[in-house]
């Protein structure tokens, strides 16, 4: 009399792959939120920025100084002067292009490029 019991659930090799590619996700994850995170600041800070009257008007100088000021409250640090600027053909508008790049292991790093527009106040 031989009784045959069906095994039921994963072995253990198994479980180890899933472990390893849930460990992959979520170190890639962890590299990646924070970019997305300080984009959503810089965003967030332009906003700010583009509200104050005659945004539109002020020197470069001033302009990046009160910019550098809302980004420094938001911890942004990876837009640096040359990743802005005011473009005031037509409507004027503030325009951000940078790009991040964060280790992800060994040779391979992750790159993110990212670009806001936000329109400024003219008035004073």
């Amino acid at each position: 009399m031989s009784t045959r019991q069906t095994q039921l659930g994963i072995t253990l090799m198994g479980f180890l792959i899933a472990i390893i590619i849930a460990g992959i996700f979520i170190m890639f994850a962890a590299k990646v939120v924070p970019m997305y995170t300080e984009f959503s600041s810089v965003k967030t800070a332009m906003e700010t920025y583009a509200r104050q009257p005659g945004a539109a008007n002020l020197p470069a100088d001033e302009m990046w100084s009160k910019i550098d000021r809302i980004f420094s409250t938001q911890y942004v640090t990876s837009v640096k002067r040359n990743n802005i600027q005011i473009i005031k053909k037509g409507p004027p508008r503030l325009v951000v292009n940078y790009e991040v790049r964060a280790p992800l292991f060994y040779n391979l790093d992750i790159v993110g490029r990212f670009t806001h527009e936000q329109p400024l106040s003219a008035g004073r």
